[in-house]
């Protein structure tokens, strides 16, 4: 789309967000959630379905998984998408490296423009119209409000924090890099949170994995006091990102915090010139290169 045309403007162009996913229904139901809830748990929201979604686009997941002893509650063996080990930190105090799973960019791109439009669909009632363009044009959204007003959207987001997996491999299935589809399929899973309260998950050929299951646990009112915890754990983390608290071993499990303590070189081998994470994959409103480009464009 390169042009300003009449079915543009009418909302005729596009697709509503998630339409083209089969776990679309499960995202949606985090999003009613947290609709009537805080700002903080509506943004917590957007960064766990992004983490879920990160894993959805790897199609050999166990090439990404390493062992570590002692994560949580047996699970051994871990999948994050920044180059650390987070559960080997928060519960052990240790720094363990570890490559960062990568999404595969092209879809990355279009999931993180329809999870945040369908987000803004559920959240806000005066739009009428939310399609999804693509973003290789003019504009990567259509929003009209019930009043008649269209506006034309450049999307750029990305989460403050991604949540990682964990795993219980049994110890005889040898590395997990080496595991097939099917091995690593049948292994059980969790979504770890960055604190004592984990998602259990399942196995990775259970239907809609990992979607069906975090959504039916956040949402059940049995589980209110563990969510409660998680939330106000994202927050701490919010909290340490925008103090730049050093302090905080929380700054670290945010995106873009740069390279960890001495410590991590010093008594755990850290390689040399490697970051947890860097400025690319800044969080939200401090992309200012893409601020940039969109207020020029």
């Amino acid at each position: 789309m390169s042009e300003i045309t009449k079915d543009l403007i009418l909302g005729k162009v596009g697709n509503r967000p998630l339409s083209d996913y089969p776990w679309a229904m499960e995202a949606e139901k985090l999003i009613l959630w947290a609709k009537n809830r805080s700002s903080t748990h509506r943004a917590f929201v957007f960064d766990i379905l992004m983490s879920l979604a990160y894993v959805d686009t790897i199609p050999n997941i166990q090439k990404n998984i390493e062992r570590h002893e002692n994560l949580h509650d047996g699970y051994n063996a871990h999948l994050g998408f920044i180059n650390l080990c987070s559960p080997s930190l928060l519960n052990n105090n240790i720094w363990k490296y570890q490559k960062a799973a990568k999404p595969q960019s092209g879809a990355m791109g279009k999931l993180t423009s329809e999870i945040m439009l369908k987000c803004v669909e559920l959240y806000f009632d005066h739009f009428s119209t939310v399609r999804s363009i693509g973003g290789v044009g003019l504009t990567d959204a259509v929003l009209i409000d019930k009043k008649g007003t269209v506006i034309l959207c450049e999307i750029k987001a990305s989460p403050l924090t991604t949540f990682p997996f964990i795993f219980n491999i049994p110890t005889n299935l040898g590395n997990p890099n080496q595991l097939t589809r099917s091995q690593i399929g049948s292994v059980n899973s969790a979504l770890y949170l960055h604190c004592d309260h984990i998602i259990p998950l399942g196995t990775p050929f259970d239907d809609l994995w990992p979607f069906a299951q975090t959504s039916r646990f956040i949402t059940d009112n049995k589980n209110k006091k563990a969510v409660n915890k998680i939330v106000a754990t994202w927050d701490e983390i919010r909290v340490a990102y925008k103090d730049k608290n050093k302090e905080s071993l929380l700054y670290y499990i945010a995106n873009a915090s740069g390279h960890p303590p001495r410590i991590a070189k010093d008594k755990y081998d850290w390689p040399a010139n490697e970051s947890i994470s860097d400025s690319k994959t800044s969080a939200g409103l401090d992309r200012t290169d893409d601020i940039k480009k969109g207020i020029y464009q």
